[in-house]
Parts: C-alpha cells; sequence; structure tokens
C-alpha cells in the first residue's frame, strides 16, 4: 500500500493555556499557532496572543503557566481574535503534544478545525521512543537534548514540540514488511495523514537499537560482561579481600572506597555458600549491600555443564534489577576481569506475544488509540526490542490495551513455537537456560520453584527480602476476571471465525451468552460489595456465605457454570478428537479450570483468603474478586529445597533487632540460619533529628489536613525545599497539595505531588534536579528512590504506615495462626515500612 498523499508543504504548530483541563469550565488564556515550512525546516510566520479570562487567575494556574493576572489584565477574550486565528489556521495540517487537548479546547471555544489534518506528537514520540520514561514534553526535550530560549509558555511550548517532531520523523523507518503493515493499520484506523511520516529503509533493522538518553539497554540477550572471549579466571582471593584497601576494586573502579561493613556482609555469605546454608543478613543503608552480596556470588560462579544449576539474584522492582543489569554488573565484572553469561527473566505475562500482537494488527477494523498502540508496538520488535513489556512505556492512554497482548501458556506451547519461534519469551527462556547467572523477581523464583521447572538452581541471594511473603502471597493469587475469561474464550472465537455452519453460529451466540452473564454476575458481587460491606473491602467469612442474599450470588453462578459447560460441550463437538486439535483441548481444560476457580470462590477454600474489593476506574465503581493462598510457606521452601544456599538480605529485616517475624513469616522458624546484622558507616545521633509531633488532632478531626500542610510549609520553608512527604493515602496527599501550594510559592519552592503533578519517574528526576523542592507521595515513594546529596535533607511522615484496619490478609493469617493481629502482625509490618521511609534520607 502506498501512502495516501505526499507530507504537505506548510504545517502548523498550536498550544494553549488554560485555566482548567475541562474546555467545559476552563478558559483559555494564551494561544499559539507557528507556520513552518516542513520541506525547508523553517519556521514562516507566528499566531500568539494572551487572552482574558471571565475571572482572576488563581495562585496555581499561574504557577503551572507562568501567567499573571497583570499580563492578561488589558487583553481581549478569546472570541474576539478568533475571526484572526481562524484565517491563519485556515486548512493546514497541524500539530501539538497532546493534541486531542489543544484541538478539543479551541474547537470547544467556536474554532472551525473540522478540515485540518492533525498529528499528534505524543503518540509519534511514543512509537519513535517506545521504552522513553516519560513522554511529557519537557522530560522528552531534556532526553533528546532539545533546548528552545524562552520560558515554559505557549510560544515556546510550539517551538519545542516543531523540534520533538523534527526528530521523531527521523526515526520512523521501517522494515518493507512493516511498514506496509502498519500503513494498512492506519487506514482501517481513518488517519491516512500520518501514512506519509513512516518510510521504509532499504536493510532490516532487527535488532538495531532505539535509543535515547535515559533509556535502559536491552536486556533479552545474553551479556558477556567485559566482552571478552577468554573463560574466567578463579577469583583466589576471600570476597572481603576483593572489596577491601588492596583488592581489585579499589585499583579498577573508579569511586570505589572499602569499607568494613560491606567486607562482614561478603564474609558471612562465603561462609554460607561454603557450607550450603540459609542466612539472613540485614545491612543498613550505607553498607554497599549490593556489592556486598554480588562480589561473593560471581566469586562462587563455575564452569558449569548444562546439568548443573544456574545462580540467581532475585529482586522486589524493576528499579533494583535495571540497575544490577545496565549498571553494578557491568562495572563490578570489569574491575573484576570476569566474564560471565548474565540474563534477565521474568514471568511471562511480562513478555508481548507476537501471535497475539499479529491477530490484533490484523483485525479490520481499529479505534485511533489501538492503532497506535498495536503500531508502536510493531516498531518496538521491528527495531530490535525486547519484548519486555516492563520496559515498555504504554503511557496511561493506552495502558489498558495490553491486557489480551501478553504471552500466555496457550500461545506459547501452540501458536508461537510454530509461527514466532523467536518470540520475546521463547527467546527470554532459552538465553536464561545459558546464563550463569540470571536476575529474576521474587514472583517468577516463587512460580519456578512451585512448578519444578527446569530452572535449576545453586546459590541464591534474595534481595529486598522483606517483600518475600508478599510477593508469594501474589504470586498465589487467581485471576479471576472478566479480562481472564475473555482470554480464555478467545481460542474459541478463533476457531469458529471461519466457520459458518450451524453449530458454529450456535457456538458463537454460546459465547457471547456465557461472556455477558459472567458480567452480570460480577455486577451483582459489587451490589452486594456495596450493601453489606463496611468500606471498600468485605472479607467473604463463614457467616457472609451463609446469608441469604449470598445464596443469590451462588444460585446465579451455578447458572452461569452450567451455560459455561454447555458451552464447552458445544466446542468439544465441533473440535473432535483432541489429538485433532491440541490447543482447543488444551483452551477447553484451561476454560473448565476456571469455572472450577468460581465455584470454589463462592463456595469457599478453607486454605485461600477471598475477598471483594470496590475500584474506582474512569469514575466508575467495579468489582475485583481477590483469592490468594493463606499460607505460602510450602511454596517459599521448595526455593530453600531446590538451592545449595538462600541469602535473604535487606535494609529492614529485624523487628527490635530480632529476626524471629521474618523467619516465621517466610518459613524458616524451625531451620539452621546464620544471622548476621550489619551496621552503618552513619552516624545517626550526629547526622539525623527526629521530631515528633504531638500536639496534632486526630485525623478524623476536620482541621487535620490543614495542620499537617502548615506543618509540611513551616519546615519546607526551614530547609528551602529538600523535603519529601511520606503519606498513608493519595487523598492525604491531594489535601496537602492543594493546602500548601500557595505558601510553597510565595516562598519559591516548587511543589510536586504523585498523580496530580506527574508519575513517579519524571517526579523523583525533577526532585533530584530542582534543590528548591518538596515531593510528596504514598505507597511506592516509601522505599527504593535513592536522592544522594543536598537536594533531600529532611522527610515528613504524617501517620505510621499502618496496614489499613479489616485488612482481609492480616485478619485471616492471625485467625489461622492464632496471633493478635495488631501486635503481632501489623505494627511488625508498620515498622518495617517506617524503617523503609526513614533510610530515604540517609
Amino acid at each position: 500500500m502506498k501512502p495516501s498523499s505526499k507530507l504537505p508543504a506548510v504545517i502548523i504548530g498550536i498550544d494553549v493555556e488554560t485555566t482548567s483541563l475541562d474546555p467545559k469550565t476552563g478558559e483559555i488564556i494564551e494561544v499559539a499557532a507557528i507556520k513552518y515550512d516542513l520541506k525547508k525546516g523553517a519556521e514562516i510566520s507566528e499566531f500568539t496572543a494572551l487572552c482574558a479570562p471571565s475571572s482572576p487567575l488563581t495562585t496555581e494556574i499561574t504557577s503551572i503557566t507562568g501567567i499573571t493576572r497583570d499580563m492578561v489584565k488589558n487583553q481581549p477574550v478569546f472570541k474576539d481574535i478568533l475571526p484572526d486565528l481562524q484565517e491563519f489556521i485556515s486548512r493546514h495540517t497541524l500539530f501539538a503534544h497532546n493534541a486531542p487537548f489543544d484541538v478539543g479546547y479551541l474547537s470547544h471555544h467556536g474554532l472551525n478545525l473540522d478540515q485540518n489534518p492533525v498529528w499528534d506528537t505524543f503518540m509519534l514520540a511514543g512509537i519513535a521512543w517506545p521504552e522513553a520514561s516519560s513522554y511529557n514534553l519537557g522530560t522528552l526535550a531534556q532526553d533528546l537534548n532539545i533546548q528552545v530560549a524562552g520560558e515554559h509558555r505557549a510560544g515556546e511550548d510550539v517551538r519545542l514540540t516543531w523540534e520533538l517532531l523534527q526528530k521523531s520523523l527521523a526515526q520512523l523507518s521501517l522494515s518493507k514488511k512493516t511498514h506496509e503493515l502498519i500503513l494498512t493499520i492506519l487506514d482501517r484506523a481513518d488517519l491516512p495523514h500520518y501514512q506519509p511520516l513512516f518510510t521504509v529503509v532499504p536493510s532490516p533493522l532487527r535488532g538495531e537499537k532505539v535509543r535515547m538518553r535515559g533509556d535502559a539497554a536491552n536486556n533479552i540477550t545474553i551479556k558477556q560482561l567485559n566482552n571478552s572471549p577468554k573463560k574466567s579466571a578463579p577469583l583466589t582471593q576471600t570476597s572481603p579481600e576483593l572489596l577491601g584497601p588492596d583488592g581489585p576494586l579499589v585499583k579498577n573502579l573508579p569511586g570505589f572506597s572499602p569499607r568494613s561493613e560491606q567486607q562482614q556482609m561478603a564474609a558471612a555469605i562465603d561462609r554460607a555458600f561454603k557450607d550450603h546454608r540459609l542466612a539472613l543478613i540485614e545491612a543498613l543503608p550505607g553498607t554497599g549491600k549490593t556489592f556486598g552480596y554480588l562480589v561473593p556470588l560471581i566469586k562462587s560462579l563455575r564452569q558449569r555443564s548444562s546439568s548443573e544449576g544456574t545462580a540467581i539474584v532475585s529482586t522486589h522492582t524493576i528499579n533494583l534489577q535495571d540497575q544490577l543489569m545496565d549498571h553494578d554488573l557491568p562495572r563490578l565484572m570489569k574491575a573484576l576481569d570476569q566474564t560471565w553469561k548474565i540474563a534477565v527473566l521474568k514471568g511471562r505475562r511480562n513478555y508481548l506475544c507476537q501471535s497475539r500482537l499479529m491477530q490484533a494488527a490484523n483485525r479490520s477494523a481499529h479505534k485511533p488509540a489501538e492503532a497506535f498502540l498495536i503500531i508502536k508496538l510493531l516498531f518496538w520488535l521491528d527495531r530490535g526490542g525486547s519484548g519486555d513489556l516492563e520496559r515498555f512505556n504504554a503511557s496511561h492512554q493506552a495502558l489498558h490495551l495490553l491486557h489480551h497482548l501478553h504471552a500466555d501458556a496457550l500461545s506459547c506451547r501452540h501458536a508461537c513455537p510454530k509461527e514466532y519461534p523467536d518470540c520475546p519469551y521463547q527467546r527470554a527462556k532459552r538465553i536464561a537456560q545459558e546464563a550463569d547467572l540470571i536476575i529474576i523477581n521474587h514472583a517468577l523464583l516463587i512460580n519456578h520453584a512451585s512448578d519444578n521447572s527446569s530452572l535449576h538452581l545453586t546459590n541464591v541471594v534474595i534481595d529486598e527480602a522483606h517483600h518475600l511473603e508478599s510477593v508469594a502471597r501474589q504470586a498465589s493469587r487467581v485471576d479471576l476476571s472478566p479480562h481472564r475469561l475473555a482470554e480464555l474464550i478467545a481460542p474459541f472465537i478463533q476457531f469458529i471465525k471461519t466457520d459458518k455452519s450451524s453449530p458454529a453460529n450456535h457456538l458463537r451466540t454460546e459465547t457471547e451468552d456465557v461472556i455477558a452473564e459472567f458480567n452480570q454476575l460480577i455486577a451483582g458481587l459489587l451490589e452486594f460489595s456495596q450493601r453489606h460491606g463496611a468500606g471498600d473491602r468485605l472479607l467473604l467469612t463463614k457467616s457472609i456465605r451463609l446469608s441469604s442474599d449470598w445464596r443469590h450470588i451462588a444460585k446465579a453462578a451455578q447458572s452461569w457454570q452450567g451455560r459455561h459447560k454447555f458451552m464447552l460441550g458445544l466446542v468439544k463437538g465441533l473440535a473432535g478428537e483432541p489429538s485433532n486439535n491440541s490447543t482447543i483441548a488444551e483452551a477447553v481444560t484451561e476454560a473448565a479450570a476456571f469455572s472450577d476457580k468460581i465455584d470454589k470462590f463462592i463456595s469457599g477454600d478453607k486454605d485461600r483468603i477471598q475477598w471483594l474489593e470496590i475500584t474506582d476506574y474512569q469514575s466508575h465503581n467495579n468489582i475485583e474478586l481477590h483469592d490468594v493462598a493463606l499460607s505460602v510457606s510450602r511454596d517459599l521452601q521448595k526455593i530453600y529445597q531446590h538451592s545449595h544456599s538462600v541469602i535473604f538480605t535487606s535494609a529492614t529485616l529485624t523487628v527490635n533487632a530480632d529476626y524471629s517475624y521474618i523467619k516465621q513469616r517466610i518459613g524458616i522458624k524451625d531451620m539452621q540460619v546464620i544471622e548476621e546484622k550489619i551496621g552503618t558507616p552513619f552516624n545517626y545521633h550526629q547526622q539525623m533529628m527526629i521530631y515528633i509531633v504531638d500536639d496534632s488532632p486526630y485525623p478524623n478531626d476536620p482541621n487535620y489536613d490543614k495542620y499537617i500542610s502548615s506543618q509540611l510549609v513551616a519546615l519546607a520553608i526551614l530547609t528551602s525545599g529538600r523535603l519529601l512527604g511520606l503519606f498513608t493515602s493519595h487523598q492525604s496527599v491531594k489535601a496537602a497539595y492543594h493546602n500548601s501550594l500557595k505558601e510553597l510559592n510565595k516562598a519559591n519552592i516548587r511543589l510536586m505531588a504523585q498523580k496530580i503533578t506527574g508519575g513517579r519517574h519524571n517526579l523523583i528526576r525533577r526532585f533530584k534536579s530542582e534543590a528548591s523542592s518538596v515531593l510528596l507521595g504514598t505507597n511506592s515513594l516509601w522505599e527504593g528512590i535513592d536522592v544522594p546529596g543536598p537536594h533531600l535533607s529532611s522527610i515528613l511522615i504524617a501517620k505510621l504506615p499502618f496496614t489499613p484496619p479489616h485488612d482481609p490478609i492480616i485478619n485471616s493469617i492471625s485467625e489461622s495462626e492464632n496471633l493478635n493481629a495488631f501486635t503481632d502482625l501489623s505494627v511488625p509490618q508498620m515498622i518495617l515500612r517506617l524503617r523503609q521511609g526513614i533510610g530515604r534520607l540517609i
């Protein structure tokens, strides 16, 4: 297919500054339109104007836009400049960053843009750099070294967007086959004006990296670190000696300084590896924990045959996995003159399924958002992308569309081995099987141990081990969502697509009815939870299941199961003997298992924790069905049984300097374990002050939020920003942000807040780069972020991080193990999390 048209000679960039995100309630206070000669790459003319709003600008709007009340005081209103703007824009092709916002605003306020093709650089940049950390215009400009003179205003943003468009177009070259498919998708999505932006390159691009500053490396390759063909010479020194003042790291690793605490940790791990023991090692901040376990692990590696085991580092966070693979291990291997095969392996659902992607790409019609996501994924693979979805930035607009595109057991066993033998997951598995050291996550480590897979283990280091129990419980989760049902029924729909017979039509109707009736069951569960739950969560106890209302739920579930069973009977009849169609036979088995799991959820299972949770999505209440294991000890013990040695390490493992709590929770209470508590080189008494507020109102007091905000403002002004505020709910973050913004703006202190002024990754980067700033957040900001240097000097913890009351997991465990839910479970968990939060300061 050829592009529908050539590139236009002239294009216009647009941007608006507004008083609200909603055009129905907001007004335009500045508009910029700049005309460019696309062929020459030159600016032709400019239309910019400030516009007076109907009411005075707020401090918050001034903070966001840089536009003050005085600047718009004597300006015309937007409708007065509308005719001149309409004439300037005419019917030219437009471009903007997040174009639906600007186009929507201008259209709502009277500008006729029905005849103007529009390019959205947000979408184009997403395709060009699929692994970028953020598609925020300012972040992209920083990553791509785009510099435009002037402050953040509409005209300058258009010029930034123009430069971004040029860089994006330079990236959008593809192999001929992928190019043709992308043109077809754009045509089906009624987006033909985007077709000329994509070009064909003369040679295949497979394996070429698509990079920008800030990109993570493509890890689904074996890294023969140190790039030397020779075998690694054995490390004859002990690990403490390698880390010591006369060791190779001092000589070969710039900036490395020996630490006695790090050497103490390495010595304990050497001992555990030698004696094939378990070890619990709490290493406080400043220990140099990562090198403290990596050096002994590298030292323990041996040239191995295929039957011998693999060394493992298991982490909880993606950030740490990337840091190990992209930064720590390459530097360490080079300094130690070692060459080993290192790989990253993640769970199947973390990888893109090429079979499912091609099914989606070949549909007869596409909505624009879906089309852009499919094009972005095709471009990513065409340019050598790994297929690791954790490295792929779907952006919030398209995240929900990825639900059906990850690898699953059926595709991996049947479709991909024949059609896509080099698909991302199969490639990652082969690489891991050849590696000497694998970086893995806790969930995958648990899953491999549970299914007795071919992944043999030797020495295992479990970093961030305080999360091990919660991850193991999450790994035991049964997916009972409508999305999962749709996945299971998808092979049946695919099977009958080309069959026009009467039985096939009957089956098609039955599959639709099964999905519809299941959605009715889910709606009934939402109504039940709203009626019987005291909050967002409702633990399904024996007494609840005996209620008359639940009997109605059980009856609806029984009806659905009957219809589901009938549908499976029709599938079997159409498919014939299992040997004739093994894919459908296996799909039937998995679908039947799903029905059994629904039955156990409705009737109850003494070995499971089952509850309903009301969530909010796009301003609508939804219900989630949670079903996890009551005890995870058995699954965790399989790891210990199949490994030579296991090291558990974290900055927070003890409660009151005692390991009893963590030993009980991860199932090693009765085992012989090496216990080591590593101190820190930091002098807490001299370098840290704790200020405990004792005159605060109670949290349910109407003045509580304002009080917290006043304390936040006072502390931030005293420290000139450089403050991290940690909260236990997003509602508290929102209140603190809005109550503090005006005062901190007056003090020239930048206030940033999670889910209000940006996402986690972007906020942390901005916080590190802006000295006079305050960052507010919850959950993910309590741990795993490192702000070295002067940019962080104080932490405000608004409330002790207790698990919410009536937590289903804590209540179920306490009843099962005859524990006090508060003192035996909630308090130790709170202490561990509190220590993690305070640790951000160290």
